[in-house]
């Protein structure tokens, strides 16, 4: 496993792969250090914007917004209760364990809870970007799946659940799959470590994820090649997989 070092000043905790990152600076997390740099070659757009940056080694810097009623009045501000709330912290140790296994997720690079006040706390992560890889949702678009693609998603999520980790929006824009054809997992805010990984909470977030993005792809008259045979697939596998790793 990679030397992580924490770094702990007046108000900021971080953690940091030293052996992937030993160049860190605090500025890493601020879009401008990347701007000033003009190594900002990318953006994505959700709640917040995320910005993929940097040259030799290229990365995703992601800053925690706040979804819901609540974004209403503190968009980014998370009421802090330790080490063990702060998202961004909790990410990184994820991803680690995840990689120490041997599973498809982004490097964690480094992670920064920011104190503000007594009770309030801002997150920020920065972690490997995934080269010459694109999204289901992009992929679904121009092909189906094929039967070996259907096979490794199963099996990822086989994986998470064996690892005991909860992904809390296992959705098919955070499923990648490389030139390699290799099944990528991004995105692992709010992921808990939970018996089974709770996976039919998993199974049924990306079942609706599948049927969501089919029908704005009607709504806009584009193309997506899916068919419920898909996640019906996927699903058979995982669970037959699980049965199988309990015998």
């Amino acid at each position: 496993m990679s030397e992580t070092k924490k770094i702990k000043l007046t108000r900021d905790i971080f953690l940091v792969n030293n052996d992937y990152c030993p160049e860190f600076e605090p500025n890493m997390f601020d879009s401008y250090y990347w701007a000033n740099k003009n190594l900002i070659f990318g953006t994505a757009k959700g709640r917040g914007v995320t910005y993929f940056v940097g040259n030799k080694r290229k990365y995703v810097l992601r800053h925690y917004m706040r979804g819901g009623f609540i974004a209403n009045f503190s968009k980014d501000s998370f009421f802090y209760q330790g080490k063990k709330s702060a998202r961004s912290l909790q990410e990184f140790l994820v991803l680690e364990l995840l990689r120490s296994r041997g599973m498809n997720v982004p490097v964690p690079v480094a992670a920064r809870t920011h104190r503000s006040g007594i009770w309030w706390a801002k997150y920020d992560i920065l972690v490997s970007y995934i080269e010459n890889s694109s999204n289901l949702v992009n992929i679904l678009k121009q092909r189906t799946l094929s039967s070996n693609e259907i096979a490794e998603i199963a099996k990822s999520v086989i994986q998470l659940a064996e690892n005991g980790v909860y992904h809390s929006d296992l959705n098919i824009h955070n499923l990648l799959i490389d030139d390699q054809g290799r099944i990528w997992i991004i995105d692992f805010d709010k992921s808990k470590l939970i018996p089974n990984g709770c996976v039919e909470r998993m199974l049924e977030r990306l079942q609706r994820s599948f049927a969501k993005e089919r029908r704005l792809a009607l709504e806009a008259k584009e193309s997506f090649f899916y068919t419920d045979d898909v996640f019906d697939s996927i699903k058979t596998q995982v669970m037959q997989g699980l049965s199988a790793s309990k015998r």
